[in-house]
């Protein structure tokens, strides 16, 4: 199923429909903090966690809290999610490098 609109591909009515109420600028779903207004219930769902302060997504290394998966997403994929003491392997257990960021610059420049 396709958006006769933007042409956007769907799997399910349910999703077409709920992805129409952008177009049409329907917004039923109200935040009972600040009254404003969400064409998505999940995108309300987010919203009230800035009132809340609630951090539902942990980071299983560093316990770092988001409201958002997406901010999870994104600290995991940066080195500030990794333990302080952490100390990564060079090609030789005998230098360890004391930083992920260490690594990085480290490796451009081994002569293999």
């Amino acid at each position: 199923m396709r958006c006769v609109i933007c042409h956007r591909g769907f799997n399910s009515r349910s999703n077409l429909r709920s992805h129409m109420r952008i177009h049409t600028l329907d917004k039923p779903f109200v935040c009972r903090f600040c009254n404003r207004r969400f064409s998505q219930s999940s995108t309300l769902r987010n919203h009230v966690r800035l009132h809340t302060g609630e951090r539902p997504y942990k980071c299983q290394v560093c316990q770092s809290a988001y409201s958002q998966l997406a901010g999870l997403r994104a600290h995991q994929k940066s080195a500030r999610h990794r333990p302080p003491n952490a100390s990564l392997q060079a090609h030789s257990p005998a230098l360890p490098v004391p930083h992920p960021a260490s690594l990085a610059h480290h490796i451009p420049t081994m002569v293999l």
